[in-house]
């Protein structure tokens, strides 16, 4: 009986002693990843502010170089956001002197370090040791990438004058229109819906105008039966919004934006009031769809081309041309002036001005106020992700969407 009870109650003290173990166990290692995660928010968070840091110097570049002769001789544009690593690595180099040596300024530094030493006597440099570190000296990293909102179409601008709306709706025609988006438009969509390009224009502008008409394309008014006659026929009905989108991702709302849509085109979209596309941020693909935009012929196939390869062909020597001027001048950026010349050199005739849009000099631009910054931190197995939408002039950076992942 003795031997009995010995071995229960060993059972028991051994059972309680693993439960116990596992669940401290368990709880410590909650903690290190709670530790991690503030970690990797702050490492995160700091690249956000380094970002920040930098478009406002960016902003203060621009005010100095717009009007002056000095950015003619750059080719009109400086992006210290594209120039500038946002990194842990380069942060960590900067901040430690790293990068100093690399440039050449150790010999400096142990000269400097030789006569503090030799002016120094030993309480002074006992104390003076309380302070010894690096700034730089962290565990984990961060990384940011930061993207020019004013690239991109507006929505916002949908709803907006004349003007902006024709070429917003305009621009997003033209990327809709290659061959290999049609499964898009010839399949139903999520709500077993078909949805034409046209019909996704018009939707949506109708889901943030205030009025409760739909728009015709045709005549330019919002004179077509109540907006809200599709979604309320849905097997969950809700409203138009009326009013102007807080995030990208509340594109899905509208009807005909499903994850293909989404996937293939959101990239392109903002829905920031931008008033001018930055022709220094602009892509090959948008630069031709400008083209397309102002060229007289718009039967031209580098406009009409279903296989998209007259398109290609121009892309591909709007490339060499670029890389003929880059070799003049490393940080060469395109200029209207050298749309036309290339435009010219291919024999396309371009109108001066369209009607309703204007000229193409009131639609671009070589300076931009709207930044997208993506940030990550990541600390172990541990990553933290910060989205943000920056606007930034020469007195201030605000930020107009915050979203942590």
């Amino acid at each position: 009986m003795a031997m009995l009870m010995v071995v229960t109650i060993v059972a028991i003290l051994t059972t309680m002693a693993m439960d116990f173990s596992h669940e401290a166990m368990i709880n410590l290692q909650l903690t290190s990843t709670y530790r991690d995660e503030v970690k990797a928010y702050f490492l995160a968070h700091s690249a956000l502010n380094i970002s920040r840091l930098i478009l406002f110097y960016q902003k203060q570049l621009d005010s100095i170089l717009k009007g002056n002769n000095i950015a003619q001789i750059f080719g009109g544009s400086i992006q210290l956001w594209r120039l500038i690593p946002i990194d842990s690595e380069f942060t960590k180099s900067f901040a430690s002197g790293d990068l100093f040596t690399s440039l050449g300024f150790e010999e400096l530094a142990n000269k400097e370090e030789a006569v503090l030493q030799g002016h120094e006597g030993k309480d002074n440099g006992s104390e003076r040791g309380n302070f010894v570190g690096t700034f730089g000296d962290f565990e984990g990293y961060f990384k940011a990438s930061i993207s020019d909102e004013e690239s991109k179409i507006s929505v916002r601008n949908f709803d907006a004058t004349p003007s902006l709306r024709n070429f917003a709706m305009t621009q997003l025609m033209l990327m809709l229109m290659p061959q290999q988006y049609n499964p898009i438009f010839e399949n139903r969509d999520m709500d077993n819906q078909y949805t034409t390009r046209e019909d996704i224009i018009v939707a949506i502008k109708d889901y943030q105008d205030i009025d409760d008409k739909q728009f015709d394309l045709l005549t330019q008014q919002d004179i077509g039966p109540p907006e809200d006659l599709f979604y309320s026929s849905l097997e969950k009905p809700y409203q138009p919004k009326n009013a102007p989108f807080d995030s990208l991702e509340e594109l899905r709302m509208v009807r005909g934006v499903g994850d293909l849509f989404f996937y293939n085109f959101a990239d392109r979209l903002t829905i920031y009031p931008v008033r001018k596309f930055n022709l220094a941020s602009l892509d090959d693909r948008m630069i031709l769809s400008i083209i397309c935009m102002f060229i007289k012929d718009k039967m031209h196939p580098v406009c009409t081309d279903t296989t998209f390869t007259a398109q290609r062909n121009l892309l591909q020597r709007f490339l060499e041309f670029k890389q003929l001027k880059m070799q003049m001048n490393p940080l060469y950026v395109v200029s209207i002036q050298d749309i036309k010349e290339f435009c010219a050199a291919e024999g396309l005739v371009l109108q001066e001005a369209i009607l309703g849009v204007g000229k193409m000099e009131d639609l671009l631009s070589m300076e931009s106020s709207f930044f997208r910054v993506e940030t990550i931190g990541v600390v172990g197995s541990v990553k933290k992700r910060i989205t943000a939408v920056v606007y930034a002039d020469k007195s201030k950076s605000e930020i107009l969407y915050y979203r942590e992942d």
